[in-house]
């Protein structure tokens, strides 16, 4: 059934034939770890599958720890991958909000829609917010790579009780003169859980030809500003309060009030990615990095990762 799936997916698919078959490659090795699971709750013991780590870094069952990335001439840390360093641009002091241009490669965000279109549904009929899945990262090496690059913009986002969000919440809006975000702040707070969602890291998967912004109306001390959606941008913004900002450190801010404008022409995928601490005063005092090191991925880096 995933093969046959994964066959119709990329059918109806516009990604190249090794794409294709790097996709079907992984939808079979998620049926295997399901299958594997189902057995071992029927009490027969299975070897949990062991990660390809897309960049190096250490296989631990299903999951790659990644080792510190640091500067080298255009190259990562890790077995000599090429890349290089990308500016972490702060847009906007009030509220804090971050750009990081090229913070993904063509193929990687190809593979997130790839991986999401299958499943994409409304929150409910009618809804205006496009469509949705909730992406599973954990055990995808390609996603797990992405959400580790991701907190490399906020190396000291998580504390010692903090775990990272397992999924990309990934959207898709088309230009039918209906689908857009009406305004809102992100910030949540769960008291089953005790954490507090405080940083929210988008991810550009499209670019329309026209629409699409997500808008700030009160950043720049009420000037507003707006992010373009292009593919493979990174957009971030803090949903609390940092220190020195007129308010309750770690308190909801409500300056991050923001919307997504309707999709004029084309079509607007993007891939969210929220940050829930147990300590949000903490996490009020923490910094952007300057710059991160953005790996050159490839096709050829994809399908050896899922191999």
């Amino acid at each position: 059934f995933a093969l046959r799936m994964a066959s119709l997916q990329c059918l109806h698919s516009r990604a190249p034939f090794t794409m294709m078959l790097a996709i079907i490659t992984v939808v079979m090795m998620r049926a295997t770890r399901a299958a594997a699971g189902l057995a071992e709750s029927e009490g027969q013991a299975e070897t949990e599958p062991q990660a390809q780590c897309i960049h190096g870094g250490e296989a631990s069952g299903s999951t790659c720890t990644m080792p510190e990335i640091t500067p080298n001439q255009g190259q990562s840390a890790v077995d000599g991958v090429q890349g290089e360093m990308v500016p972490v641009q702060r847009v906007s002091d009030s509220p804090r909000l971050y750009l990081v241009e090229d913070f993904a490669s063509r193929e990687e965000v190809e593979y997130i829609m790839q991986m999401s279109e299958p499943n994409l549904t409304p929150i409910r009929e009618g809804a205006e917010t496009g469509t949705r899945v909730e992406l599973e990262i954990d055990g995808d090496p390609i996603l797990e790579e992405i959400r580790r690059r991701m907190h490399s913009v906020f190396p000291t986002i998580l504390g010692d009780e903090d775990l990272p969000a397992s999924t990309f919440r990934v959207r898709r809006y088309k230009a039918d003169g209906f689908s857009h975000h009406p305004p809102h702040v992100d910030f949540y707070h769960s008291e089953s859980y005790g954490e507090t969602l405080v940083l929210t890291i988008m991810l550009y998967l499209t670019s329309p030809e026209a629409g699409g912004e997500t808008h700030f109306p009160h950043a720049h001390d009420g000037s507003g500003y707006s992010f373009s959606p292009i593919a493979g941008n990174l957009a971030c913004w803090w949903s609390i309060y940092g220190e020195g900002e007129g308010g309750e450190v770690g308190a909801r801010d409500p300056r991050t009030l923001h919307s997504g404008a309707k999709v004029k022409k084309g079509e607007k995928w993007n891939a969210t990615y929220f940050v829930y601490v147990k300590s949000a005063k903490r996490a009020g005092g923490v910094e952007s990095a300057s710059e991160i090191f953005v790996p050159k991925v490839t096709e050829a880096m994809i399908m050896d990762s899922l191999m």
